[in-house]
């Protein structure tokens, strides 16, 4: 006896273009879209935060900081001129 053609590949691939159009129209385009807000949102608080750093002179602080974190790194190093009696410390910074 004949039989028809089996279109259940055909009903499963046109279920799959109908949820991918759905996913993309309602979830994929929006979400993309609020994560690109978020994005430009951190990008302008990032440049307010280092404003305001540099005005109220945290610049200068965090500087001293970094120098005193050198200059700790400097006295672990096994040959730096410093630890070796040397008066250069050119290579310490």
């Amino acid at each position: 006896m004949i039989k028809a053609p089996d279109v259940t590949l055909l009903y499963v691939m046109f279920a799959f273009v109908v949820s991918y159009a759905l996913l993309k129209r309602f979830l994929f385009v929006p979400l993309g879209a609020i994560l690109e807000q978020r994005e430009e949102e951190e990008q302008v608080a990032t440049r307010l935060h280092a404003e305001s750093m540099r005005e109220r002179g945290w610049v200068i602080f965090e500087r001293a900081i970094d120098d005193a974190f050198v200059g700790a790194e400097c006295g672990r190093r096994p040959r730096c001129p410093v630890r070796a009696g040397g008066s250069s410390r050119s290579r310490c910074r």
